[in-house]
């Protein structure tokens, strides 16, 4: 088979550098992607430390509000 004289070989070199900035590329986006995942992880924790807080915060709430056994409730007071 005869070589295409219009269309230029690629060296060793030149392929090695091709494939080493596709790698490097490559390696750019999975950082980026890494870091937003990571971003999301910590937004996720904080809401949902958060949502524990207030659901502490309402149990607690509702113990304060709840009549304890001693107490008789209004209903049966006469």
């Amino acid at each position: 088979m005869a070589t295409d004289e219009s269309q230029p070989c690629m060296t060793t070199t030149d392929f090695a550098a091709y494939i080493d900035s596709i790698a490097d590329t490559l390696q750019s986006k999975v950082e980026g992607m890494h870091q937003q995942i990571n971003e999301k992880l910590e937004d996720m924790s904080t809401r949902i430390d958060t949502l524990e807080q207030t659901l502490v915060d309402v149990v607690k709430q509702m113990e304060v509000d709840e009549p304890t056994e001693k107490e008789t409730p209004p209903s049966e007071a006469s």
